[in-house]
């Protein structure tokens, strides 16, 4: 089974971690915990992290049972401990959570990340062409509030399909 590996990495705030986790789940209520469950199950190392560190921590107490799911306690730690070019799934209340965490995962990643937005919102940020972050990091939507719209956010061409 592959594992999350995670190797010591010096960044300029000081040491950090940089791993090998093929993707990233935010957000570990019941649908949260579940994908990272499958996810981890079909072979592929998931980090997971919750705004409240309690609720990570129950999660990986008591549901993960040998998975390679790694809990992170900082959202530094959760963004370093994947793999690049970095994907994570943004599984949190729709609306201003998802602006909060887009805001502050926005320093943290390099041009070619990937956030997928599974809150089903629609935010400012992905909307407003002022307030994305320049480099080119892709924000793909499966869809909005408004029933039956579908939306790209600087989604790279390889993705946009013909």
């Amino acid at each position: 089974m592959i594992r999350c590996v995670i190797i010591a990495k010096r960044t300029e705030g000081g040491v950090g971690v940089e791993g090998t986790c093929a993707i990233g789940i935010i957000g570990m209520a019941v649908m949260g915990q579940n994908l990272a469950l499958n996810i981890a199950r079909k072979g592929f190392p998931v980090a997971v992290f919750n705004r409240t560190a309690a609720k990570t921590k129950e999660f990986f107490e008591t549901r993960v049972k040998g998975e390679s799911i790694r809990p992170a306690y900082d959202l530094q730690e959760f963004v370093f401990s994947l793999e690049q070019p970095r994907k994570i799934l943004l599984m949190v209340k729709a609306g201003e959570a998802v602006d909060e965490f887009l805001n502050a995962l926005f320093p943290l990643l390099d041009e070619g990340d990937l956030i997928i937005d599974g809150g089903n919102s629609f935010s400012a940020i992905l909307t407003g062409e002022s307030r994305r972050p320049k480099g080119g990091i892709a924000l793909p939507r499966h869809g909005d509030k408004r029933r039956g719209t579908m939306e790209r956010s600087t989604v790279p061409r390889s993705c946009q399909g013909d």
